[in-house]
């Protein structure tokens, strides 16, 4: 059976398969990062084990990560493994979701989301002249700071 595609463009959804796409269509979700997110979601739900998603923006990375970690995108046990196809060319990598969390583990994957909004998204370039490189160094030493930050997320999320 061939990978399963499905593409947006504005509220129109197709697919390379006939599937029921009620979840999707219309699909008014108009960021794009948090739209892969909604198709994540509904294969996760369709009982899908793995997932790919091509992407070369590091918010989708930190997107995924958090979703994971917090099984939003399926009901537990579904979806085992996540992988982002990150990059081109030369600089083209597989990131496995599913090990990231594992390795950085649950509390400090909680906090990546606040975390990767100081230290630099699409709105935010640097963290106080730092790199993004220099603030995970610091948060690697500075143990405490996952429950900070994992505290300072949860408490944006439960507000919106």
């Amino acid at each position: 059976m061939p990978c399963l595609v499905i593409v947006t463009k504005e509220e129109d959804v197709c697919c390379n398969r006939v599937i029921a796409l009620e979840d999707l269509a219309p699909c008014t979700q108009e960021e794009a990062d948090p739209r892969i997110f909604v198709h994540a979601r509904h294969v996760a739900k369709d009982g899908s084990k793995a997932l790919m998603i091509k992407a070369n923006d590091t918010d989708v990375v930190v997107i995924a990560i958090i979703l994971f970690v917090m099984k939003s995108l399926n009901e537990p046990g579904q979806l085992e493994k996540m992988w982002i196809a990150f990059g081109q060319g030369g600089n083209f990598r597989l990131i496995p979701v599913h090990t990231v969390v594992n390795t950085i583990g649950p509390e400090k994957a909680s906090g990546l989301p606040f975390f990767h909004a100081f230290a630099g998204n699409d709105a935010v370039s640097a963290f106080r002249g730092k790199g993004k490189k220099s603030a995970w160094q610091t948060w690697n030493v500075c143990k405490e700071a996952s429950t900070t930050l994992t505290k300072l997320t949860q408490s944006v999320c439960d507000s919106s």
